[in-house]
């Protein structure tokens, strides 16, 4: 059948491989072989090359994971992963802060500001100048906050709490205070010493002492000096000896037993074995003056005996000069007790020394006397002195038993020690209570031979402990007598930098408040305090909210000092919290009245729809 419009219904059942020109678009059954597709056509289930620009707009899924490709993604690579970037597979420019290709950019700029093209040196960090960023030293004023913990430190790096050796030459240019006395320096001192007391003359090896620091009782080979008292010894050689010096005069050597003795046998009133007047109503004169060079020797001494009744007296002298001196006795001797005046009075009412010193001006003394050695007294008594009322005493030293009656008024007195259990100031009905010096510049106050008030040589004064931290240091409990907080100074005109509280809810959520008893140990030091129940925060904890609030205490534990706090910070965001609070319940409150409101609203829709669904029932 060769005629091409030859056209055949039904189904060709046989060999139809001479069939030419087949329309693949009405091929409606079987599947067609693979040996029958073309090799451009791409197989599942072998290895394909497509070597054209190929779109697949499908979702395709590669799960092979020897999946290789070669170019470039477009697209979203979103759910992408594993992907490994390097400067060879990834090229991309970047913009904005970051500028230039992936493999060189440039840190052009950090938050939009400039970064200068300035290079670092060593020890500088990256700084904002206020208009770019540029290399710079870290400024310890501002860039540096909070403190650093002492472990963090090097051990080059000295400790307030810790013994410290300088090694190396150091300059220390403000005020150094060194208050513990145990403290000894090795080399030389340079600068000026004026603070320096109790000063050792037997260790001055260098140097000239200033004819100004000598005291005016040390003559010096540049100027005219007067010798007071009298020569003893050979006064052969004496020239220009004026007749007026001494209109008597007596020396004694050998074994003799007086220099001088004078005695009168009268009887009548007034009779004196030996008188002395210096009528001079200006100067210093005296009326007796003696003076013993030999360690336990007298200057004067004067003897009533003849009875033991009336009113005898031993050594009488009177001065009516504005500043004489009715009796003077001058112990010159460096060792022994040499006496200045001695008077001895058996009679009841008699009076072993008696001066008066009568002028109505100037500094008249009726007995006056004076030591050159150091175990020396001008005026002593191995007795009780009695001291009568509305009495005026100079620099007056004190020891042993001294009972001051009436009115005394002391320019300064000077008292041993004395201690706890016997106070150097005490009172008759009480003599376990008073003052004491427990060390140098140290105060103690006892009763019941027990330190009450401590007062300390910087000022700090403990009650029932030794101060050591504070300026008032308090063992066991305190109170007033009426209720409220002690007062502290808060005026607006003292204060700066004033800024309200933040956050203070989240503040005080860090403090915890706990109930505690104290350790045995403790209360054993602190006998004061009572084996309960109290209430307070822990040191530690407290400091990690409040640090400036926690310091050392003074006292150690486990070779660590105890720490104490100062919790009026927390009661200060306490309130601050609650205000907090009342903001948030007053915006609470707002809300609520607003839901309120709309809630009313909506029942009066509600309301009104009702009526219209039930009119359009009806």
């Amino acid at each position: 059948m060769t005629n091409v419009n030859n056209r055949f219904s039904g189904a060709f059942v046989g060999n139809g491989v001479g069939l030419t020109t087949l329309n693949a678009a009405n091929l409606t059954l079987g599947t067609l072989a693979d040996a029958r597709l073309s090799a451009n056509v791409p197989l599942l289930s072998g290895n394909q090359t497509f070597a054209s620009s190929n779109t697949f707009n499908g979702v395709a899924s590669m799960t092979n994971v020897n999946n290789r490709f070669v170019g470039a993604f477009f697209g979203n690579g979103a759910g992408l992963t594993n992907i490994i970037v390097s400067s060879t597979n990834t090229s991309v420019t970047l913009a904005g802060d970051v500028t230039g290709p992936s493999g060189a950019s440039t840190v052009a700029r950090i938050r939009s500001v400039n970064v200068l093209a300035t290079a670092p040196t060593t020890g500088q960090v990256l700084r904002f100048s206020g208009t770019d960023w540029t290399p710079a030293a870290v400024a310890l004023a501002t860039d540096v906050s909070g403190t650093l913990a002492d472990a963090r430190l090097s051990a080059n790096v000295p400790l307030l709490n810790g013994n410290q050796t300088f090694t190396g030459s150091n300059t220390f240019n403000g005020a150094t205070l060194m208050t513990n006395g145990n403290n000894r320096f090795t080399g030389a001192f340079v600068g000026t010493g004026i603070g320096l007391t109790t000063l050792n003359a037997a260790n001055l090896a260098l140097g000239t002492l200033p004819d100004a620091r000598l005291s005016a009782n040390v003559p010096l080979l540049t100027v005219s000096n007067r010798f007071s008292g009298a020569f003893v010894g050979n006064g052969a050689g004496l020239t220009n000896v004026t007749a007026t010096s001494n209109l008597f005069g007596q020396f004694s050597s050998g074994s003799a037993l007086n220099g001088l003795f004078v005695e009168n046998t009268a009887t009548n009133d007034g009779a004196s074995a030996l008188v002395g007047s210096a009528p001079a109503t200006s100067g210093v004169t005296f009326g007796v003056f003696g003076q013993a060079a030999s360690p336990d020797g007298t200057g004067v001494q004067g003897l009533a005996y003849g009875s033991t009744n009336g009113n005898s007296t031993g050594v009488y002298g009177q001065s009516i000069s504005t500043n004489g001196t009715g009796v003077v006795g001058v112990g010159s001797a460096q060792s022994g007790q040499p006496i200045g005046v001695y008077g001895e009075a058996d009679a009841p009412l008699g009076i072993g020394v008696y001066g008066l010193g009568a002028a109505s001006s100037g500094v008249p003394v009726g007995v006056y006397g004076t030591v050159s050695g150091t175990n020396g007294y001008g005026l002593y008594t191995p007795n009780n002195l009695f001291v009568g009322g509305s009495a005026l005493l100079g620099a007056l030293r004190v020891s042993g038993g001294t009972i001051f009656a009436g009115t005394n008024t002391f320019t300064k007195l000077l008292m041993a020690s004395g201690s706890s259990n016997a106070p150097a100031i005490a009172f008759t009905n009480s003599p376990a209570a008073g003052l004491f010096n427990p060390g140098t510049n140290i105060l103690g106050l006892a009763t019941s031979g027990t330190n009450r008030i401590y007062i300390a040589a910087d000022g700090k004064v403990g009650i029932g402990r030794t101060p050591t931290a504070n300026l008032l240091e308090v063992e066991g409990t305190a109170s007033k007598a009426s209720s409220g907080q002690w007062l502290a100074n808060s005026d607006a005109r003292i204060k700066t930098d004033v800024q309200n509280l933040d956050h203070a809810l989240e503040t005080i959520e860090r403090v915890r408040p706990v109930s505690f008893n104290y350790t045995d140990e403790y209360r054993a030091a602190h006998p004061s305090i009572e084996d309960k129940k109290y209430y307070n925060v822990i040191a530690q904890e407290f400091a990690r909210v409040f640090p400036d609030s926690v310091k050392e205490s003074g006292e150690m534990l486990d070779g660590k000092p105890i720490l104490q706090v100062d919790v009026h910070p927390a009661a200060i965001y306490a309130i601050a919290a609650i205000q907090e609070l009342h903001g948030m319940l007053k915006a609470k409150d707002d809300d609520l009245a607003k839901l309120k409101e709309q809630n009313t609203a909506l029942e009066k829709r509600l309301q009104t729809l009702e009526k219209v669904v039930n009119g359009l029932a009806r």
